[in-house]
């Protein structure tokens, strides 16, 4: 096979990848509102901390799953084949999810100096 097409069954084995990694952050929301009810007065000020961090980690999940379905077959080619990556270019798609591995890391260190305080 010359062709430089990818096969139906490898566009559909990726995609069910994508869905999967996908369901999994309803498991990341779910630890969200558990952080949200938790009543304990002695952590009420590192739950907020906490949550930003499960929060923004949950949304930059989501919009990687959502944007690229990115396989590297070598390494110079990179296949992103979903419906918002249609929409918005991959210079903004990248500075947004670093914008939110930005926000974790943040989060990340506040909850680090919270905890050490």
């Amino acid at each position: 096979m010359n062709s430089t097409e990818l096969s139906v069954e490898f566009l559909a084995a990726i995609d069910f990848v994508n869905h999967f990694f996908g369901s999994l952050s309803f498991f990341n929301l779910s630890v969200c509102l558990l952080i949200l009810i938790d009543t304990d007065p002695r952590g009420k000020s590192y739950r907020k901390y906490l949550f930003s961090l499960q929060f923004f980690s949950t949304f930059a999940d989501l919009f990687l799953s959502a944007y690229s379905l990115i396989v590297q077959i070598n390494c110079p080619l990179i296949f992103s084949n979903s419906a918002l990556s249609n929409i918005i270019d991959a210079l903004t798609g990248s500075i947004i999810y670093i914008t939110l591995m930005g926000q974790i890391a943040m989060s990340y260190l506040f909850c680090v100096y919270f905890r050490r305080k």
